[in-house]
């Protein structure tokens, strides 16, 4: 994700809270406002492709679970209002798509195989290669390498727990990296940063819904959820 913000080379920062509350207009793309246990915003418009939750209100939402991505959806609201798509935007779509769907393999329906088509003739393919080739930071590699070490090997289950970590993207790494091993379906790696406890959590697939252990085991105490093979939770220290 940092490679490819790093490519696009557009002005995206994190708001502040003063900012959310002076905004004339917010949405929320890939979420719902219930994401947020605290502080939560009021969004105008919603565009999301997971399950619409009961709280959920906004003047335009537009949900659709039948969609794997909701890179699929601002596909299309680009090609249906005539808006040209070009290389940067076209690359960064297909890679959302692409990894929300595992490359049409999970929840891809006829639209996303539609928009992907679409995409793959306007992206650049030799940075879309790059991306999917993970890469680990120089600063981490120390990090990644003690969490190997230490893992804790639990049947087809490594876990991994770091004590305070410089960035949740060790966690990130070392997840992917140990679901690489053979015999091994699902992979937790835990720390904690900035007041919080993070615990990312990575499948096969086929073995496990690591989306939904997450949220079995966390959402009560934070949020938590994700997908099939992708999972993650975060909960306040206190």
């Amino acid at each position: 994700n940092k490679l490819l913000l790093n490519w696009l080379k557009q002005p995206i920062e994190q708001v502040t809270q003063e900012e959310l509350d002076e905004a004339d207009l917010i949405a929320t793309v890939d979420c719902q406002p219930t994401f947020w246990k605290t502080n939560r915003p009021h969004a105008h418009v919603i565009l999301d492709h997971h399950p619409l939750h009961p709280e959920t209100e906004a003047e335009y939402v537009d949900v659709r679970i039948d969609y794997g991505s909701t890179s699929t959806i601002l596909t299309e609201y680009l090609t249906v209002s005539g808006t040209s798509i070009d290389r940067k935007l076209a690359t960064a779509l297909l890679y959302g798509l692409q990894s929300d769907t595992d490359d049409l393999q999970r929840n891809a329906g006829p639209a996303d195989i539609h928009a992907y088509d679409l995409l793959l003739a306007k992206t650049d393919r030799n940075f879309l290669a790059r991306l999917h080739k993970s890469q680990v930071p120089l600063d981490l590699l120390d990090y990644v390498a003690w969490g190997i070490t230490h893992r804790v090997h639990y049947d087809d289950m490594f876990i991994v727990h770091f004590g305070a970590v410089p960035s949740p993207d060790v966690l990130v790494q070392t997840a992917d990296l140990l679901l690489l091993t053979c015999g091994i379906n699902w992979v937790v790696c835990a720390g904690t940063h900035d007041d919080r406890l993070i615990a990312v959590f990575r499948g096969d697939g086929h073995h496990q819904d690591v989306g939904k252990r997450a949220s079995l085991a966390f959402a009560k105490l934070g949020s938590a959820g994700g997908h099939r093979t992708m999972g993650r939770a975060e909960v306040p220290l206190k």
